[in-house]
């Protein structure tokens, strides 16, 4: 543990600053810390946890001043200085994710220009549970060693080779859906039945059997399964790797079908 601490203000936050109630070793070579706050670079949000647990540590990497090659962690209890989740600036806000506090889970090994995250897991409590898993190339040393790269480094620099999105629903569609209803003095089958009609009209006007019919087939079981839904999964596989920004700016999902080889499934 010993050999941690002294690498955290020097290598883990090298531009910026940690501060812990207590720290304790976490099995073989792992290291808890409980009352974390987090400033990773100076012009951040200080990040404040209940705890983060580092299972597995690259010490050789970190004391040789490079990113880390792999890292096993959680993070309990996160929350921002700006409370809950801001839709206008956070992607899971954007989401409908309204928390203040998170559970994230990162567990990731990188193999020269190819990192394996297996997994990147977001928790809000009565909210939902959205995983990753990715083979991906070119990711940005700042990103894995939490330097401040910006959004283009990452979208730009960063190639997909396979990448499988899971949301598990804990509340939130139920919530954001009776919130619609109210919101436009409609019944739940009244707004669900709007819904669905504008999902048809925005994914499968023609009722193909493209990717918007099949993105629409596993959204509208999903919505009709409100009260309980399954999991959804969103997996792509291109042939070959493609930028990350090319998938974050997807619109056609007929032809995300076959660039990317998109596949959407719903387990319910």
């Amino acid at each position: 543990m010993d050999r941690f601490l002294a690498l955290l203000e020097t290598e883990v936050v090298p531009d910026g600053h940690i501060d812990f109630a207590g720290a304790e070793p976490l099995g073989a070579d792992g290291v808890r810390l409980s009352g974390v706050e987090l400033l990773a670079r100076p012009a951040g949000v200080p990040l404040r946890m209940d705890e983060l647990r580092l299972y597995a540590i690259d010490f050789e990497s970190l004391e040789a001043g490079r990113a880390p090659n792999f890292e096993n962690v959680e993070m309990i209890g996160v929350e921002t200085e700006g409370g809950p989740l801001d839709p206008d600036d956070s992607p899971l806000g954007r989401l409908g994710f309204d928390a203040a506090r998170l559970d994230i889970r990162v567990i990731y090994r990188r193999d020269g220009p190819v990192t394996e995250v297996d997994p990147l897991r977001i928790t809000a409590a009565g909210n939902g549970t959205l995983t990753v898993e990715a083979q991906l190339l070119d990711l940005p040393d700042g990103l894995i060693a939490g330097w401040d790269t910006g959004w283009s480094g990452l979208l730009l620099g960063t190639r997909v080779d396979v990448l499988t999105v899971v949301y598990s629903d804990a509340g939130l569609i139920g919530r954001m859906l009776a919130n619609g209803a109210r919101m436009h003095g409609l019944s739940m089958d009244e707004h669900l039945a709007a819904l669905d009609r504008a999902l048809i009209a925005g994914l499968a006007p023609d009722q193909s059997a493209g990717g918007g019919a099949l993105v629409y087939a596993a959204l509208s079981r999903l919505l009709s399964d409100h009260a309980a839904p399954a999991p959804l999964t969103v997996r792509l596989a291109p042939e070959q790797p493609v930028p990350l920004a090319a998938i974050v700016g997807i619109v056609d999902f007929d032809a995300a079908a076959a660039r990317f080889n998109l596949s959407i499934d719903y387990d319910g």
